[in-house]
């Protein structure tokens, strides 16, 4: 009896020992199963509603800059971040929910606003970035990615409401501005973690992704232009006559703009008119409506631009000769005043 009690007790303390061994095994298999060697990669949606809308995003010249923000760290029960300057001044917690992650990544974006040093810079959107070569280094890690417009010198930019600002970035486009929100990357990440936001900082059990993948975020809003109007009269006689224009731009077969604008001449030459706040890319149809009673239109009297372009100047030309008559005439102009207001942005009619 006495030897089957040693007997059994031998069992269970090699019983007990072997437990020990595969819970010690286990807790260094999830803190070693985070894998060295790690790539991201960034990518837009391509939910374009058309391929004006794709191409106007790529006219942007979109770029990526990566930073390091935090080194992996290895120790159970700690967090897996530690900071490296200049952004030692975060606090990563073990326990950070989303609203956490996106107040750390703008916290992030304002210390590069003040000077860092990108590890990887001019990344394309959608290219896999990783160590190679050609000195791009990418170890475990925290990442800030923050995309821009090559293009754009200064590309940093605010949104928000008076107060309640945060800092982003931005891409100019042909037709609209593209503004980005910086980005937290986890390199690995967990499993569970990829594709809602949330970045685990916990020494915990879980299947850990090598190959990351993020969505920019990004807003956008339209830029607008100036049109010019040009007048040249011919052999101008007798008093100061007033020629009327009619504008309508469009956009994706919406009307987006209306307005008219008067010339008014008192001697031969050229005159113009300039009209603003018409949304680049847009076709404009710009018909001359009154040239008084002395005047003959010796040209067209409607010109199409196609697509307003924002970085050079939108000119149309219209040209009138006098045609011996007497008769005179006046116009009036019904010009539209752009206005931008609690209930939305408006545009009112003011007769001149």
């Amino acid at each position: 009896m006495g030897k089957d009690r040693k007997s059994g007790g031998r069992r269970r303390l090699a019983l007990l020992l072997s437990m020990c061994l595969l819970l010690t095994a286990v807790s260094v298999a999830a803190s070693a199963a985070a894998p060295e060697h790690v790539t991201l990669t960034v990518r837009a949606s391509e939910n374009f509603p058309d391929e004006a809308a794709e191409a106007d995003f790529q006219s942007a010249g979109i770029v990526l800059d990566l930073y390091l923000v935090a080194t992996w760290n290895d120790t159970p029960g700690e967090s897996l971040f530690v900071p490296v300057s200049p952004f030692d001044t975060l606090e990563i917690g073990r326990e950070i929910d989303g609203d956490g992650w996106n107040a750390l990544a703008l916290e992030a974006a304002a210390i590069v606003r003040n000077g860092a040093t990108p590890v990887i810079t001019g990344a394309q959107i959608g290219e896999k970035l990783e160590a190679d070569d050609a000195g791009n280094e990418l170890v475990r890690g925290l990442y800030l990615a923050l995309a821009r417009g090559e293009a754009d010198e200064d590309y940093w930019t605010e949104t928000g409401e008076e107060g309640e600002k945060e800092i982003a970035t931005l891409a100019t486009g042909d037709v609209n501005v593209y503004i980005f929100s910086p980005l937290l990357a986890s390199l690995p990440t967990k499993a569970d973690g990829n594709g809602d936001g949330v970045i685990t900082t916990a020494q915990d059990d879980g299947a850990w992704v090598a190959d990351v993948e993020l969505l920019l975020k990004y807003s956008m809003e339209a830029r607008f232009t100036e049109l010019i109007i040009e007048k040249t009269v011919e052999d101008f006689e007798g008093e100061e006559a007033a020629f009327v224009f009619d504008v309508v731009a469009t956009l994706r077969g919406q009307v987006v703009y209306t307005n008219t604008a008067t010339i008014r001449m008192g001697m031969s030459g050229t005159q113009t008119a300039t009209l603003d706040r018409i949304p680049a890319g847009a076709q404009v149809t710009v018909t001359e409506v009154y040239s008084g009673g002395r005047y003959t239109i010796s040209g067209p009297d409607t010109v199409i631009i196609e697509a307003m372009s924002a970085t050079e100047e939108n000119i149309v030309s219209f040209q009138n000769v006098f045609n011996g008559s007497g008769i005179g005439g006046h116009g009036i102009e019904n010009h539209f005043v752009y206005t931008e207001g609690e209930t939305g942005d408006t545009w009112q009619l003011e007769q001149r």
